[in-house]
């Protein structure tokens, strides 16, 4: 008796197309799991049940019992490996729109600063004063740096 598709690849797509829908909304998320899709409790569940009904005279043959432990050991650890990596997006997610946050609020300072800079040249250029010019080598005036 084999277990086959315990994972369903289509579901985990929905899900994260949704988790991130709900990060870019700003919105807690959580993931729950289907309940109709076989979880490992089922399935010792199952494997116990298999072994106290088996026919004493024609038992469960050694390689079939090994290659169905062996598919539970993998599905387990693909469960464990999704529920890591759904975390480890969701973090990334985060860190993500804090740093856009934080870069559009440095764009708009600089570009106020900017703004008042103008301002201020324009205010000395009218009342003929030339605005002074900063020579000094550690200040990025956006040029190439051959000059």
């Amino acid at each position: 008796m084999s277990v086959d598709g315990v994972n369903n690849n289509t579901t985990n797509v929905t899900n994260s197309e949704k988790v991130t829908a709900a990060i870019e909304r700003g919105e807690k998320t959580s993931v729950k799991e289907k309940k109709d899709t076989l979880g490992k409790d089922a399935f010792l569940q199952l494997l116990v049940t298999q072994l106290s009904h088996q026919d004493p005279l024609n038992p469960v043959e050694d390689k079939e019992m090994l290659a169905q432990m062996a598919q539970f050991s993998s599905l387990e650890q693909m469960q464990t490996f999704n529920k890591s990596m759904e975390g480890l997006r969701e973090d990334i997610a985060y860190a993500v729109k804090d740093v856009l946050t934080v870069d559009t609020m440095n764009y708009n300072l600089n570009k106020e600063v900017l703004g008042e800079l103008i301002k201020l040249n324009k205010a000395l250029e009218a009342y003929g004063i030339k605005p002074p010019v900063d020579s000094d080598p550690e200040v990025d005036t956006g040029g190439s740096g051959d000059e």
